[in-house]
Order: structure tokens, then sequence, then C-alpha cells
């Protein structure tokens, strides 16, 4: 809390390690919780541009599903051109497996995939499927900030700077994170100086 003080447990060197040892293990545990229902969540709504399910007309009802769910969290996805662009998607690729029959497409990645169309240049004729495939292609699942953010007031938080005000913590925290800037001190002075200035 802001503004209490706190002072040393007096816990001994072991007993100290093995705290922070499981601390980062709870940490490490939630970690990979959280991603693994995000890992899971984006499964679910992408789960129908696998090319297995692309290519199976078993599935169609399932596709469909999946599409309105998607079209309906992205505003810019219409969903009955997407299904009229899975039909001929599947068309498409059906008379390129005839061509090269040696071509492994069934283990070809979403990834794979896209390169395809754009190789043979038909983005235009599919449109919500190719903005679906760069959507699922380049979405995050975790970002790294806020991981940067805490191991950094580990450090700059020890127990004998922890009365610290919270003004003074995040501004602490912030020249600790975006160290990397250069920054020419004598020209901020010389800025500051001229700012403040008084006659006399």
């Amino acid at each position: 809390m802001d503004g209490e003080n706190s002072c040393d447990a007096g816990l001994t060197l072991i007993q100290e390690t093995s705290r922070e040892q499981l601390e980062a293990i709870d940490q490490l545990q939630a970690e990979i919780k959280k991603r693994t229902t995000q890992m899971n969540t984006l499964h679910q709504r992408f789960a129908f541009l696998q090319i297995q399910t692309l290519l199976d007309t078993k599935k169609d009802d399932f596709i469909k599903k999946q599409i309105q769910h998607t079209c309906a969290q992205y505003m810019e996805l219409n969903a009955a051109s997407m299904l009229t662009e899975i039909t001929r998607l599947r068309h498409h690729i059906i008379l390129y497996k005839e061509v090269h029959p040696d071509e492994q497409v069934a283990n070809w990645s979403s990834l794979d995939l896209l390169r395809w169309v754009y190789k043979w240049k038909l983005q235009e004729s599919l449109t919500n499927f190719v903005v679906t495939l760069r959507i699922f292609l380049t979405i995050t699942v975790s970002t790294a900030s806020c991981e940067r953010s805490f191991s950094k007031l580990k450090l700059i938080k020890k127990y004998q700077r922890s009365t610290m005000s919270q003004e003074r913590l995040s501004n602490l925290a912030i020249l600790s994170i975006e160290r990397d800037f250069n920054v020419d001190f004598n020209s901020v002075v010389e800025k500051f100086a001229l700012i403040k200035s008084r006659r006399i």
C-alpha cells in the first residue's frame, strides 16, 4: 500500500531463496495456465482455417458456425461472402491437386495456404478468407511488455526502497524500462533553464 512501511521478515538465506523459488514457480504456473487458455480460445475461433477442415465437405456445418462466430468478432469480415469464398477455394485446390499430384496439400499450414493464395494471385477472389488468415497469423497470444515491467519492478523496489511513493516508483520504472533511449542531458538542462529563466 502507498505510504506503508515494511520491515525485514528476518528470513535466513535458505528460507529467502526457497520463498523466491516458490514465488517463481507460482508465477510460471499461472502464466502457463493463462497462455494455454488463450491458445485454446484462439484455436477454437480459427479452427476452420486448417486445410484438412476446409477440404472436408462433411464439416460444412462446423465451418459455417465458426465463420459466423469469427465474423461477429471482426466487423470487417462478411460471413456470407466467406462461405462462398471457401467453396471457391476448394475448387481451386482440387484443380491444383490434379495438376500437381505430388504436392502434399493435406500437410499445409495456414501460412503455406496463404502463400499459395498469393502465389497464384487468388487474393482478389478470396478477400474475406485472406483477411481472416492474416488476422490468425498475426494475432498475438500474449505480450512481453507487462512481464518486462514486473521484472523491472523487482529490481527497483527492493526492501531497502519499500517506503517510496507510487509516483516515484512509476518514474523509476519508466527510467529503467526505457533506458535504451539516448538523452543529451546538457540540452535538456539548457531547455529547462530557458523555460524557467527569470528576469532579475
